[in-house]
């Protein structure tokens, strides 16, 4: 309700109505009216405030399966990965973590010249990777992930951290309230390329996969929460992680 001086009037904004007889108003100098309903405002977007929760939590050096490595002879086949995430009303993204594989290059070196038996195993460095984050609600009508929610390219770079967390406040991503989905789309460059030589009756198979290699959470949930964009540009849930598996190794922190 707002109030208003009857001996007064606002400029630039509309001033509703209301009709009262003259012998109720008992000398009265206010009266209470009720704002007109503009349809054409716009809607305010509710902004974050100081509480934030963290959605699907997982053990960082639990998992010890992933996604994106080919299987037995056949190529990884998706071009994107999602997990399904859910809230309890609408809030700003803040950040997603995300565990990965990954490999170390490594050496044995001398520890001391002068003692040429004295050797260590020394870490060079971890591979590195590139990959895309995307952010999408989910459709009402089938669960499966639908429009983007940032119209930004969120591109991470990745070199030695097995957890990476990515700090996504300066996109302003708004997610809703219920589903959405957190994908990882993988870039298909050299720098990304791994080779896996499997052997059958002598003969060696190289079967190309590309990082990284999503972690598989050790959580079990009572539904899967794993999807896969095709080739055919068609999402589909990962049946093949059921019943043993239900979410990936991606977590996401929301403020309200």
């Amino acid at each position: 309700m707002t109030l208003f001086k009857t001996r007064y009037i606002l400029q630039n904004r509309t001033i509703s109505q209301k009709k009262i007889c003259l012998k109720n108003l008992n000398n009265e100098k206010l009266i209470l009216l009720s704002p007109k309903n503009n349809s054409t405002a716009k809607k305010i977007q509710q902004k974050p405030g100081s509480k934030s929760v963290t959605l699907n939590i997982f053990e960082r050096n639990e998992s010890n399966h992933y996604l994106g490595l080919s299987y037995q002879l056949q190529p990884f086949a998706f071009l994107q990965v999602a997990q399904k995430l859910n809230t309890i009303a609408e809030g700003m993204l803040n950040s997603i973590t995300l565990g990965q594989l990954v490999f170390l290059n490594d050496k044995w070196v001398l520890e001391n010249p002068r003692y040429p038996d004295s050797r260590s195993h020394s870490y060079l460095s971890m591979q590195q990777c590139s990959f895309k984050l995307r952010i999408y609600s989910a459709d009402t009508h089938t669960g499966l992930p639908k429009e983007d929610l940032c119209n930004e390219i969120i591109e991470v770079k990745n070199f030695n951290n097995r957890n990476i967390t990515v700090n996504l406040k300066q996109y302003k991503i708004m997610v809703p309230k219920g589903d959405f989905f957190v994908a990882v789309e993988w870039i298909r460059n050299d720098e990304n390329m791994s080779k896996t030589t499997y052997n059958d009756e002598s003969i060696a198979f190289n079967i190309t996969s590309y990082r990284p290699f999503i972690g598989i959470s050790t959580n079990e949930g009572p539904k899967l929460n794993v999807y896969g964009l095709t080739f055919f540009d068609k999402w589909e849930p990962l049946d093949n992680l059921s019943p043993d598996f239900t979410d990936l190794t991606i977590s996401a922190e929301i403020s309200y």
